[in-house]
């Protein structure tokens, strides 16, 4: 994904990302917003997903608010090199 269409704000400062805010250090771990740049829509998990049986699959589309949680994502490392709260490299 490249860094213009990641748009990364703390789970603490809701406001500044309804305004468009700034972009930030990027940490294993941290609640993120994912904008997408053409759009400024957010993506976000489905409501129509949350009633599936299966807990590890849901529908994910674009929306315009981010009420709720559903638009929260947290970055997790894919190795165990890495660790939650370290910086996410660009590499």
């Amino acid at each position: 994904m490249h860094q213009e269409a990641l748009q990364t704000q703390s789970h603490s400062a809701p406001d500044q990302t309804a305004q468009g805010g700034g972009h930030r250090t990027l940490l294993y771990g941290h609640a993120v917003l994912l904008r997408h740049s053409y759009s400024g829509m957010y993506l976000c998990c489905l409501s129509t997903s949350r009633s599936s049986t299966d807990k590890l699959a849901f529908d994910v589309g674009l929306q315009e608010d981010t009420t709720g949680e559903a638009c929260w994502w947290t970055i997790h490392p894919a190795s165990k090199q890495r660790s939650e709260g370290e910086k996410i490299s660009g590499k």
